[in-house]
């Protein structure tokens, strides 16, 4: 059809403001085949020209075949992309989940017939659809999906089945953050509501509001992993565990962390691993009643005994991962640094604050030791009478 500009996923022409720092694109539809991509490249309207040429070659080629794998995108998705998410992600069944939808739309479609165009159909229709909840979906759960659809392609250009991915320059939407977090006196009232057959709770929370942990983190603790003495020592996962830090040898992104622990949850640990071996979990059903779906019940059943709205998709709702953003709330409240925090969180930061954080391991450990110091008491003094 033509090359042109775009700035903002918008067709521009010469004399617009940006015109000359916006992208070249190259749009045409040949025997059916619609392609429209970028040509980050290409400086010069001839640069363009030159790359329409090209693609128009390799549009034929998908077309007829020759010397190009075909293959089906269902086919590719289930026995070439699922098998190696399988071994290389953690939330396999988000994958699974998701990819049905996509499946639903591009069917047995050839992959390589697939473009940008297709993909934004594609993410337009799902962006629509109405969920299970009978809500519309949220960007952020519409950018999962282009995500997913990005991972697939980027698989599939790496195993030979299509020359590129069209997700490559494709914006996601804007996410909007979640809020929420434990308040102080919705903290009081869980702490209340945690007797009888729920008291089990008390650890589990004591340690995610001062450790910061996931749940998947916190349930897959083992003796081992803890180092209470005053000497540093050298995990199996191959890091270097400070005294009275933890280990955990799999973070979410596959990746092993430590993590400073303070007086809080030293003694829930300690308490929680006697008579574990080194390599037991320390929280299981059998030993102490904690679990992941024990914890995921019995959160639930304490907020509706502490009268605190639960659910994430609830308005004001609170689910047990909010109580990991409840650390890194209070952690902010006292002045800690906000690389210090997002190392504690485990999140993975680039460049400078990869170097700074690992240069400050007494400054992550004083942080955490402030959650556990003890509260003063206000001491009221009458007014005297003259």
């Amino acid at each position: 059809m033509a090359v042109y500009k775009r700035w903002y996923g918008k067709k521009i022409k010469p004399g617009h403001p940006n015109y000359d720092e916006a992208r070249w694109y190259v749009e045409f539809r040949l025997q059916g085949v619609h392609v429209l991509q970028a040509v980050p490249t290409a400086r010069t309207k001839a640069n363009a020209l030159s790359a329409e040429s090209k693609l128009k070659e390799d549009a034929y080629n998908r077309r007829y075949g020759r010397g190009a794998r075909q293959i089906g995108f269902t086919a590719f998705f289930d026995n070439h992309y699922l098998p190696w998410v399988k071994e290389n992600r953690k939330s396999y069944r988000d994958y699974v989940s998701r990819g049905q939808d996509v499946k639903a739309y591009f069917g047995d479609s050839p992959i390589r017939d697939i473009g940008p165009f297709e993909i934004e159909e594609c993410i337009r229709k799902l962006s629509k659809k109405v969920t299970n909840r009978k809500t519309k979906r949220k960007p952020a759960t519409v950018n999962r999906y282009l995500s997913l659809l990005g991972g697939c392609f980027k698989r599939a250009k790496r195993e030979g089945y299509v020359d590129f991915n069209p997700c490559a320059d494709m914006e996601k939407g804007e996410e909007h953050s979640r809020q929420r977090y434990l308040k102080p006196d919705e903290d009081a009232r869980f702490r209340e509501a945690l007797t009888g057959d729920l008291e089990f709770l008390v650890a589990p929370l004591d340690i995610a509001l001062n450790a910061g942990l996931r749940k998947e983190e916190l349930v897959k603790i083992k003796q081992g992993d803890l180092n209470f003495s005053n000497a540093s020592m050298f995990h199996p996962c191959g890091i270097e565990v400070f005294p009275n830090w933890m280990a955990i040898p799999e973070s979410k992104n596959g990746k092993p962390r430590q993590v400073p622990m303070n007086r809080i949850v030293r003694e829930k640990l300690s308490a929680a691993a006697v008579g574990a071996k080194p390599d037991e979990l320390i929280f299981t059903f059998k030993r102490n009643g904690v679990s992941w779906s024990t914890i995921r019940t019995g959160f639930e059943r304490a907020c509706e005994n502490a009268k605190v709205v639960h659910g994430q998709t609830v308005n004001g709702g609170i689910t047990w991962h909010d109580l990991r953003r409840t650390f890194a709330t209070r952690l902010r409240a006292l002045g800690i640094h906000e690389y210090d925090i997002k190392d504690l969180l485990g999140h993975t930061i680039a460049g400078v604050t990869s170097t700074y954080a690992r240069l400050t391991p007494d400054v992550l450990e004083n942080a955490v030791e402030r959650l556990a110091e003890t509260k003063g008491k206000v001491v009221k003094f009458e007014r005297k009478v003259s």
